[in-house]
């Protein structure tokens, strides 16, 4: 039965992963366990996979140990309330915004969002006024600043929250203090998507976590840099300009409720366990992530992406910029065992975690110089910019009439689902948008190097009829 052989070709794939000596620099943190809390892996067995048990609390009402656990992490976070979330990341931000917003209400946020936000905000009615991110040389969208948070405030009176990007998948963090200061003055919540910055909290060195900054919610994807199993994450709420009770009631209505108690003990170990000894493992991962930016950033024809003006950097999160193509590259280094987080057309993203050691010098540095040999360089630099919307309502697009059609026919036509490049995950157009020769162009040389989500069909798109 066709069942079975995959679940086969699956649990071989995995133990392929077990056996090879592989070095990854990606997303889980947790990097096979190598930094991880002591118990978690005696948990990861199936005598552990239970249910809601005298003596194991509930989470959809925590009373007993998740409620004590969820409190040691609200206090450790710098929060009021934290919730552990088993649906990732998202379904943190769906709860976030459906608990601070209602159908048809406007919300402020930058266009380099994640995918996972515009589905909230196509399910939830939410209307978006777009900030345009800083954009580099590399194609790379950064942050955005206060003042254009306080212009976009002062131009749209009906906006009635702030969400902010921090960090960015590369890393870079705005000014978030600033922008929580724009947006309580006009009495607004600051709502943040900081999936890649749960660590942020455990050095002084590190870019300022989200909570301290002052935000309002703020969602963490606690697997990919604090060591918890994938899929786990939380969401953390201050009082004052929001209603953390009222975000919780959608949670409560919208997350598992036969949630994991592998993922549940995962985040309640690595609160323990970062509060001991998290400064001491993040100092030990900013002196390698320090001695690994420079290496690379000598390597001929590279450069090391640094924080852009009026911004900060996670100095563990390394962009390569390279003189080859980086999705090609990125393929050499798998062949080579060596797993980034993400490649992109002319550039590669490492993640650094107390797990790694020396082997980055002995593994990455030698692989890296011989695929700059043996691969041709990169011939073209050009990224389409997102296109303007022509629409605030995303969902009318999304759930509208619509038809399929090649992608090429598409140019000029108002796209009725996203496009997307994964990773980073961030739509390369949106419902609501017009498809443009240069996005089109872009799709079209990348399509077959990168994973694209939104696709109907190879090569087909939907559009709005």
């Amino acid at each position: 039965m066709r069942t079975s052989l995959w679940m086969n070709d699956l649990a071989q794939a995995l133990r392929g992963y077990r056996d090879q000596d592989s070095l990854l620099l990606c997303t889980p943190g947790h990097q096979q366990g190598r930094y991880a809390p002591p118990g978690l892996a005696d948990l990861l067995n199936l005598r552990c996979d239970l249910t809601e048990l005298a003596g194991l609390d509930d989470l959809q009402h925590p009373t007993g140990v998740l409620g004590l656990a969820q409190q040691r992490a609200a206090r450790l976070w710098g929060a009021d309330h934290t919730a552990f979330l088993v649906n990732g990341s998202t379904v943190g931000l769906q709860a976030m915004l459906w608990g601070c917003l209602r159908p048809g209400d406007w919300l402020l946020l930058p266009r380099n969002v994640h995918q996972a936000v515009i589905g909230a905000l196509v399910l939830g009615g939410i209307r978006p006024i777009w900030l345009e991110p800083a954009w580099d040389a590399w194609g790379i969208a950064h942050g955005v600043t206060a003042r254009q948070v306080e212009e976009a405030l002062n131009v749209h009176p009906q906006i009635r929250a702030v969400l902010m990007v921090y960090p960015t998948y590369y890393g870079v963090c705005a000014p978030l203090a600033e922008v929580a200061a724009v947006a309580h003055r006009w009495g607004l919540p600051l709502l943040v998507d900081s999936a890649h910055g749960a660590h942020l909290a455990f050095h002084a060195q590190l870019p300022m976590c989200a909570v301290a900054a002052g935000a309002d919610g703020v969602v963490q994807s606690t697997h990919k840099t604090a060591g918890s199993l994938t899929q786990s994450a939380m969401l953390h709420l201050r009082a004052g300009y929001l209603d953390p009770a009222a975000v919780l009631r959608v949670l409560g209505m919208i997350q598992s409720t036969s949630p994991s108690y592998l993922l549940l003990a995962s985040l309640a170990l690595v609160t323990d366990y970062l509060e001991i000894v998290g400064e001491q493992l993040w100092d030990r991962a900013l002196h390698l992530a320090c001695k690994v930016r420079q290496v690379l950033g000598e390597l001929p024809g590279c450069a090391v992406l640094t924080a852009p003006l009026g911004h900060d950097l996670d100095l563990t999160r390394i962009t390569l910029r390279v003189p080859v193509n980086g999705f090609a590259l990125e393929e050499f280094l798998i062949n080579e065992q060596i797993h980034p987080e993400l490649s992109g057309p002319d550039h590669l993203v490492f993640i650094l975690t107390p797990a790694h050691d020396d082997r980055v010098f002995t593994q990455l540095v030698p692989a890296l110089r011989r695929g700059l040999m043996v691969l041709p360089s990169l011939s073209w630099r050009d990224w389409p910019k997102p296109p303007c919307p022509v629409t605030t309502d995303l969902g009318g697009a999304f759930f509208g009439p619509q038809r399929v059609v090649p992608l090429q026919a598409g140019v000029g036509r108002v796209a009725a689902q996203a496009l997307t490049l994964y990773p980073p995950g961030i739509p390369l157009v949106l419902p609501g948008e017009v498809m443009t020769v240069e996005l089109v162009a872009y799709v079209e040389l990348v399509r077959g190097e990168a994973r694209m989500v939104g696709w109907r069909g190879a090569g087909l798109v939907a559009v709005v009829e």
